[in-house]
C-alpha cells in the first residue's frame, strides 16, 4: 500500500514540474559556477567550499517551496480528503515526504558530481578526491531531513506562504550561521545543518587549518543532535497525521 502511495505521489507532481525542477536546478547551479571559475582566479578549495556553502544555503529555501507546493496541491484537490481519509492515514503522509527525499537525493548528487567532473576538467588537477563529492551530496541530502519534515507539516498545517516564507528567512540564517557568528550555535540550528556539514566534508590546505578547526567545533554535538532531532520530529510528525481533522488556515 505504501508503494501504491508513491507511486501515486510521483504521478500527481507531473503535473506540478517538480521533477523538471531537481533536474534543472542542479544543471543551471553547476554551469554557473563552473562558468564563473573558468574565467575567475582563486584558491582551489575555496572555490569548492564557496560552491557548496551556496547550495547549502539554498536548500532550505527551496525545501519550503516544493512542500508548499505539494501541500497546495493536495488542498485544491479536495482539502486533503484524499490523504485524511486513507485507511491507513499516516501512509499518504509519509510516501509525501518519501518522494521529496527521493527527488532531493539525485538532485544533491547530480548537483555535487556535475560540479565536481567539470572543476577537474577547469583546474586539469585531481586535487580534491572525486569520492568527496559523492559523500557531499549524501550529506547535505541527510542534514536535509529535518527540514523537509518540518516544511511539510507547516505546509500542511499553514498555507504555502508560511513554509516558503520560513525557508527565505532559514537561508538568511543559514548564511549567518557560516560566519563567525555560528560556531558556538549552529549545531542546534538545523537550517545550518547543511551548509556546515558539507563544508567539513572537503579537505582544507594547511593554510586554512584555523578555520578548519573553528568549523569542527561541537562537530559530534552536532550529529547527534540532528539525528536524535529528525528521529523525534518525523515520529511527531506521525502521530500529528493520525490526528490531524484537515482544518487549514487560508493563505
Amino acid at each position: 500500500m505504501f508503494l501504491a502511495y508513491i507511486k501515486a505521489d510521483f504521478i500527481k507532481a507531473r503535473g506540478l514540474k517538480i521533477c523538471i525542477a531537481h533536474l534543472l536546478i542542479p544543471l543551471l547551479a553547476a554551469a554557473a559556477f563552473l562558468l564563473y571559475y573558468s574565467v575567475t582566479n582563486g584558491n582551489i578549495y575555496s572555490k569548492a567550499d564557496a560552491y557548496f556553502q551556496i547550495l547549502g544555503i539554498a536548500l532550505p529555501f527551496l525545501t519550503g517551496l516544493f512542500c508548499g507546493i505539494i501541500s497546495e496541491q493536495e488542498l485544491m484537490a479536495g482539502s486533503f480528503q484524499n490523504m485524511l481519509s486513507a485507511p491507513v492515514r499516516i501512509m499518504p503522509f509519509y510516501s509525501k515526504l518519501f518522494m521529496l527525499l527521493v527527488l532531493l537525493l539525485p538532485a544533491v548528487l547530480l548537483a555535487s558530481v556535475l560540479f565536481g567532473a567539470g572543476y577537474l576538467y577547469i583546474e586539469k588537477d585531481y586535487i580534491i578526491d572525486f569520492r568527496l563529492y559523492f559523500i557531499a551530496a549524501f550529506v547535505m541530502a541527510g542534514s536535509s531531513i529535518f527540514l523537509y519534515i518540518l516544511h511539510l507539516f507547516l505546509a500542511m498545517r499553514f498555507n504555502k506562504g508560511v513554509t516558503t516564507g520560513l525557508g527565505i528567512a532559514e537561508s538568511l540564517l543559514a548564511a549567518i550561521m557560516l560566519t563567525g557568528l555560528g560556531d558556538g550555535i549552529w549545531m542546534y540550528i538545523p537550517a545550518a545543518w547543511p551548509a556546515r556539514f558539507v563544508t567539513l566534508v572537503l579537505p582544507k590546505p594547511a593554510t586554512y587549518a584555523t578555520m578548519a578547526v573553528n568549523y569542527k567545533q561541537g562537530l559530534h554535538t552536532a550529529i547527534i543532535t540532528c539525528i536524535i532531532s529528525t528521529l523525534v520530529l518525523a515520529a511527531v510528525f506521525g502521530i500529528w497525521a493520525c490526528k490531524w481533522d484537515g482544518t487549514k488556515s487560508s493563505e
